[in-house]
């Protein structure tokens, strides 16, 4: 859902207001038709899956708006009880309902207590894709790989969250 929904960004002038509709408009460009990169503002999340656990994240990230969808790149961070994530990715809207799809890569450290199948104090990298059918509501599903230390042999872990926001 990240940068998918009409920004709250002040409108052109610099003046804050509700966005109104083109025919409307006495000049200036149709912002839903533009075709140019631009900074969108950050989203926050509380989710619960493994192996972060109960877990918060925060991401920001750049948006294309077309006539019918949105497509934006962002950056996350995550910190749960389990363990903490970055990642990089993208997403597009799809249908109504603020529904969206995304794919993100990243890397994944445990620490303390991590849920599934994770080894505490261990990097992880690899990919998640995302889901939001629903406006605010995340589900997520991916797959990490262990960087492995000299003889340890690689581990491969599944990792799932539900949450609000990112």
């Amino acid at each position: 859902m990240l940068c998918l929904l009409p920004s709250a960004l002040p409108a052109q002038g610099g003046a804050v207001g509700p966005r109104v509709a083109p025919s409307a408009r006495s000049a200036g460009p149709d912002l839903a038709d533009d075709n140019r990169w631009r900074v969108d503002r950050c989203l926050l999340g509380l989710s619960y899956g493994s192996p972060l656990k109960l877990s918060v994240a925060a991401a920001g990230g750049l948006r294309r708006a077309f006539a019918s969808r949105s497509v934006c790149a962002y950056g996350a961070a995550h910190l749960g009880l389990g363990g903490t994530r970055a990642s990089l990715g993208t997403a597009v809207t799809i249908g109504r309902y603020a529904s969206a799809l995304g794919v993100s890569g990243g890397v994944l450290r445990t620490f303390g207590s991590p849920g599934g199948d994770a080894h505490r104090w261990r990097n992880y990298v690899g990919g998640s894709v995302h889901v939001w059918p629903l406006l605010g509501v995340h589900t997520e599903l991916g797959a990490y790989s262990l960087v492995t230390r000299g003889s340890e042999a690689g581990q491969r872990l599944v990792t799932w969250s539900v949450g609000f926001g990112y």
